[in-house]
């Protein structure tokens, strides 16, 4: 208001950050006085303005209020207009200082405004002085603001790290420092006020529930230090409406009570590890490396969760799997394995502690993953195991499972290794296979580990026995006459057997490191015999400390070979091939070295018809019966010892783009199938193959051959390995 007492010019400007003004309204203040006229307006731009009282005529109709009707009054424009202030019936000269305010009792006067359903009323205060001119505004109405920052799990816990700014400001709380709002935050703002709600991307808590966010930020190697429990902000909802786009900020200007809820997902940390100690080997090479051992990959085992921290959902079910063995072929011809015979584990994984114990620890200043960690082995059953007793069955699964468990707080696996060296044994004659015995001496006690011709397991340091009987069935039954195809420590490359007292005629145990025999020859076992029982003879090995393997001999011939797959039977031997030109009569299964099990005794080789040749595609050992050309009537036994070529043929990435097998279909090498895979690999109706996990795939080829030959090629097979790895 300004200009001449009588006729002031008034301005009104829409403040308001939405709102569009329709309608005016100004009382009078002192009921004595009147408004003779209101005129000379000048509209919102692109607006009009409607009079509805008084008129515009001096000495016209006279109100005691001014009101217009507008359009076009957005916010950020103003109008402007003259009004004339008289008594009452007469046309006097007033002063607007005095009516409209500044009026002693009398009533101040009273502006309105209203629009899009809402009203808001300003009462002109007084004020000291008679100033030219005056301004007064309206403050906006009052607006409930409600933030909550909460994880999914039930509404029920709160992430205390969502910061409020107001038109730009902070908010702050007593302490002066930014508000950080978990719990329900109310408070009140004016409306068209800009509101500003931001969270972190992720908040960190201790084992112990404490926020880490801060000093984790710059540190990130500390999140795989001492992070157990995560926050990632999953999205804002307002008045229960998702907002799309960033989860961690949303703007808006607020025109009405409203609810804002940061949801963040919550996660705890199922860390999981290997332990090691016990896969590397006492015994030296000549070099002064480990005999064997240890193993150093984090990926041994194809640990799934993998071998790291993982980060979990709160209240999702955990099934955490290893391979039941790992092999070692860095010792060909000799059986090493290191298998995962327990597993030591805190929080939810260890079953002696509920979910309520462990949150009390942790809340409470327990370490748990120090201070609460039980060991258990795979069988599923609730209780701890001493380490240092656990048995490790023979033929574990393929893969080993430990107890499902719901993530309710942060957990830890780590599985337990331990070094086995196995002991090999075959028998020349696949009549005499059930003879041999394999014992373990606990407590002086001799324990029967197995029966028959296999790979039997043993940590180190075992005692162990290898014996078989001294006759096939009676006195005048083939004799046990010695052996082949030995280890060349425990048991020589080959040994004869007196039948007269079952002493050694040749051949026997190495030296060991401290110039003893590293194993003791029993030339009657048990010793004393008791009447009517079965006499055995063989070797018995105080302190195993390496892998061992025997082919005891009872007089049948046999032949022993040991191939890598791709090769066929005789590859190194032109004779024998020449000699072995049929197929065999028969293929027994004695032992599978991959980890895909599931395989028959006609799954393991394939017979080349052109080339007349056999060729092994699955490795581990079997007896083949085969007819020498040269005496079609006679068969002999050869025990294959089948393993995967190093390298392999073919190197392959986990989880890669199909790749072609045969990719030009007018050469001479054809694709034909699958025929072993350790490893779920898949080949398509195009001959692409895929395996998407680590392992080893035998594949079957033909090729054509061609020149220098009349009429039609010939076919002959080739074999070939895909090892799949991960990156």
């Amino acid at each position: 208001m300004s200009g001449n007492t009588n006729v002031p010019l008034i301005t009104v400007r829409n403040d308001s950050k939405t709102a569009q003004i329709s309608r005016f309204e100004m009382t009078i203040g002192d009921l004595s006085k009147s408004f003779d006229s209101a005129s000379d307006f000048v509209p919102p731009p692109g607006g009009s303005i409607m009079r509805e009282s008084p008129d515009g005529v001096n000495g016209g109709t006279r109100s005691s209020k001014v009101v217009l009707q507008l359009s076009g009054f957005d916010p950020g424009e103003s109008f402007s207009m003259y009004v004339d202030v008289d008594a009452l019936a007469a046309d006097t000269v007033e002063d607007y200082r005095r009516t409209f305010f500044n009026n002693g009792a009398a009533p101040e006067a009273v502006v309105t405004v209203g629009g899009e359903g809402l009203t808001a009323f300003l009462v002109l205060p007084a004020n000291p002085g008679l100033q030219s001119s005056y301004s007064f505004s309206l403050q906006p109405p009052l607006r409930t603001l409600r933030i909550t920052s909460v994880a999914e799990a039930g509404g029920s816990e709160f992430v205390t790290k969502a910061r409020l700014r107001v038109d730009g400001a902070l908010v702050t709380g007593s302490d002066g420092k930014p508000l950080e709002i978990g719990s329900q935050f109310t408070t009140n703002v004016f409306d068209g006020a800009t509101i500003e709600i931001s969270a972190p991307q992720e908040v960190y808590k201790n084992i112990h529930g404490v926020d880490i966010t801060d000093s984790v930020e710059n540190d990130p190697a500390k999140i795989q230090q001492d992070a157990e429990e995560r926050f990632t902000a999953i999205g804002i909802t307002v008045n229960d409406v998702p907002q799309t786009g960033d989860p961690t900020l949303y703007r808006f200007d607020i025109s009405r009570t409203t609810d804002v809820v940061v949801k963040w997902r919550h996660d705890y940390a199922l860390t999981v590890a290997h332990d090691f100690a016990q896969t590397e080997s006492l015994e030296k090479d000549a070099f002064g490396n480990p005999w064997a051992g240890p193993l150093a990959s984090e990926a041994s085992g194809n640990p799934e969760p993998a071998v790291k921290k993982n980060w979990v959902k709160r209240g999702d079910t955990v099934v955490a799997q290893v391979d039941g063995q790992v092999l070692d072929f860095s010792r060909p011809g000799l059986d090493v394995r290191y298998v995962p015979k327990a597993y030591k584990a805190y929080g939810p994984p260890n079953v002696l502690r509920s979910a309520q114990a462990n949150q009390a620890d942790r809340l409470g200043g327990m370490d748990i993953r120090t201070q609460r960690v039980s060991a258990f082995d795979f069988t599923g059953a609730a209780q701890a195991v001493d380490l240092a007793t656990v048995e490790i069955p023979q033929s574990p699964p393929p893969r080993q499972q430990v107890r499902a468990f719901t993530m309710s707080g942060p957990a830890g696996i780590t599985y337990v290794w331990q070094l086995q060296f196995g002991i090999r044994v075959n028998v020349d004659s696949l009549s005499f296979a059930a003879l041999p015995r394999v014992y373990r001496v606990d407590n002086g006690m001799d324990v029967e580990v197995g029966s028959g011709e296999g790979t039997f397991w043993f940590k180190p340091g075992a005692r162990v026995k290898v014996v078989s009987a001294a006759q096939a069935a009676g006195p005048t039954s083939p004799a046990l006459n010695g052996w082949m195809n030995g280890d060349g420590y425990y048991f020589s490359s080959s040994g004869d057997i007196r039948a007269s007292d079952g002493q050694l005629a040749q051949g026997g145990p190495a030296t060991g490191p401290n110039n003893g025999p590293v194993g003791l020859w029993l030339a009657e076992y048990p010793s004393p015999l008791a009447p009517g029982q079965t006499r055995y003879r063989g070797l018995e090995i105080p302190q195993l400390q390496r892998a061992a393997r025997v082919l005891w001999r009872y007089g049948a011939p046999v032949l022993v070979v040991e191939v890598a797959i791709g090769e066929h039977l005789f590859q190194n031997d032109p004779a024998r091939a020449e000699e072995f030109n049929r197929p065999p009569d028969q293929i027994q299964l004695i032992t599978v070295d991959g980890r895909n099990r599931t395989v028959g005794p006609n799954d393991l080789t394939v017979w080349d018809p052109e080339a007349a040749r056999l060729y092994p595609v699955v490795p581990g050992q079997f007896r083949a019966t085969m007819r020498p050309a040269s005496a079609v009537n006679q068969t002999v036994d050869v025990l294959v010892t089948a393993r995967y070529p190093q390298p392999a043929h073919y190197p392959h990435i986990a989880g890669t783009p199909p790749v072609a097998l045969d990719p030009d279909p007018n050469d001479d090498f054809i694709f034909r199938e699958v025929r072993y895979s350790e490893n779920e690999a898949a080949v398509d109706g195009n001959r692409r193959f895929t395996a998407d996990v680590q392992g080893r795939t035998v594949l079957l080829f033909s090729e054509r051959q061609r020149s220098g030959r009349v009429g039609q090629p010939r076919e002959f097979l080739r074999v070939r390995v895909v090892e799949t790895r991960g990156f």
